[in-house]
């Protein structure tokens, strides 16, 4: 059988991982089971189980068992002697081999070590879209009892600036999402976000000082006559203070300052050619100013913008969202704890967790 060198590549390459990215086609399930069953070839002391195939589907799982059958079957009829029997007994293994979805081998290794992963072997696996009909369900008890509520809630107030659909595709959205830590109070987020932006803008302006455009600018605004009352004078006229800001400047918020006018303030589409002494003359003070904004345009989304009125509405509405969101979380992980229920999310937590808590369990994995 014959393949290309990236497919040789592919197949025989064991010694580091490998990415294989082809379109549809192309041949990748025909080089993944040739990878597979190189490797059995080359390690004949490994047992099928010793190998893992992960799929995305149920149907691909099985396209992939379908075709390390049929190879297998080939081998054995194409060898005799002692070898025939090592192929004969991998065939014998099928029914055993690890071709599954990511789902399916989480659930197999939690199975086999639910005491260490604290769970109940007994599990059931609840299907992606009947997890989002659960969601669903979830979401509407948690809002009719916020409606129902005899005391009114402080999460009620985002019904008042959202409607109810934005209110439910939010929650569905983050009913299985890990939410990240943050400030209690709506002073505290914004404190945190500041900082955050300080701490972002810091490397984005020491990076903005250190190039050449700035001092190339200043030295062809101070080795040019600017005429007086022409109205990309007066735009030149703040360019330059706030060059020398980025260029001299102590703060922070002076150098950001800079770079927001350079982004977002600078206009091109005035002058005029007889005051600057002709045509060609205004057009190259339009085309320096033209390159100083389209740097800082460039540099403008890893600056991002500095927290305002905006970010203090929405540090006033984030409490209330966590708040509404977390019962969601809870109301659902009580469902699914009370029907011994997990979804795929939770096969993935559940799993990636043993592996990195129990050594002894990863241990045993790795040496199988």
């Amino acid at each position: 059988m014959k393949f290309t060198d990236a497919q040789h590549d592919a197949i025989y390459t064991h010694d580091r991982p490998v990415i294989v990215v082809a379109g549809a086609g192309s041949g990748k399930t025909r080089v993944l089971v040739e990878r597979y069953m190189a490797l059995l070839e080359q390690n004949p002391d490994w047992p099928l189980n010793a190998l893992v195939a992960i799929t995305f589907t149920q149907k691909a799982a099985q396209e992939m068992r379908d075709r390390v059958r049929q190879a297998l079957q080939q081998r054995l009829a194409d060898v005799g002697g002692v070898d025939a029997e090592r192929w004969a007994g991998l065939l014998a293994a099928m029914d055993s081999a690890r071709i599954d979805t990511i789902h399916a081998l989480c659930a197999t290794i939690l199975r086999a070590n639910a005491a260490d992963a604290g769970v109940d072997p007994r599990f059931s696996i609840i299907e992606p879209i009947d997890a989002d009909l659960l969601v669903s369900d979830v979401i509407d008890r948690v809002l009719n009892a916020l409606r129902e509520s005899d005391v009114p809630e402080p999460a009620t107030k985002l019904f008042s600036h959202y409607d109810a659909k934005q209110i439910r595709d939010v929650l569905d959205a983050f009913a299985t999402r890990p939410l990240d830590d943050m400030p209690d109070t709506p002073a505290d987020i914004m404190k945190h976000w500041q900082q955050q932006w300080r701490q972002n803008a810091t490397i984005v302006v020491q990076h903005a000082r250190q190039q050449p455009i700035i001092a190339e600018k200043l030295h062809w605004a101070t080795t040019h006559t600017f005429p007086a009352g022409d109205k990309l004078t007066a735009i030149w006229d703040d360019v330059q203070q706030h060059l020398q800001n980025l260029h001299n400047g102590t703060t922070l918020d002076d150098h950001a300052d800079a770079l927001y006018y350079f982004a977002k303030d600078i206009k091109i589409d005035r002058g005029k050619g007889d005051l600057w002494g002709g045509k060609d003359t205004l057009q190259e003070a339009k085309d320096e100013l033209n390159t100083l904004r389209g740097w800082a345009r460039e540099l403008h989304p890893l600056l991002g913008e500095r927290p305002g009125h905006v970010d203090e509405a929405a540090a006033e509405m984030l409490p209330l969202w966590m708040t509404l969101i977390q019962r969601v979380q809870h109301s659902y992980a009580a469902l699914k704890s009370a029907e011994d229920l997990m979804d795929f999310d939770d096969l993935e937590h559940h799993t990636a967790n043993l592996l990195t808590t129990a050594p002894a369990v990863r241990e045993r994995y790795l040496g199988a």
